[in-house]
């Protein structure tokens, strides 16, 4: 069985936002937004999708930060809110540097460097 890789999804632009690039697999998702240079201004890693989702963010300017992703299920009789980011600092970096370098390996190689070398000066 071939090893999961994350895939680009086409995203198109919006009148006044940065350009965006998603990738994806099923248990995890890389968010890279651009400038108008085309240089990498924030990222954000969305992983163990649909158990203990948690995100982990890089800015310019603002560093890393981590949240746990709250899903947006409620309890029975009750619709499915949208999915928000909530405090929490805990973060693993050698679980997402792993994650990360299993399936991200297909990436652009500018997007590839530029994450992991984020993720690990953070640790």
């Amino acid at each position: 069985e071939r090893p999961a890789v994350l895939r680009e999804i086409p995203v198109s632009k919006a009148d006044n936002e940065p350009a965006r690039r998603w990738f994806t697999d099923n248990k995890t998702d890389l968010f890279v937004w651009l400038d108008d240079n085309g240089n990498i201004s924030r990222f954000q890693i969305c992983y163990n999708k649909g158990e203990n989702e948690h995100a982990l963010t890089w800015e310019a300017g603002h560093g890393i930060s981590h949240h746990a992703v709250d899903d947006g299920e409620e309890k029975v009789m009750k619709m499915k809110k949208s999915p928000i980011l909530v405090q929490d600092g805990r973060v693993d970096i050698e679980t997402i540097t792993r994650i990360f370098t299993d399936i991200g390996h297909e990436l652009p190689a500018f997007i590839y460097n530029f994450v992991l070398d984020k993720i690990n000066n953070e640790s």
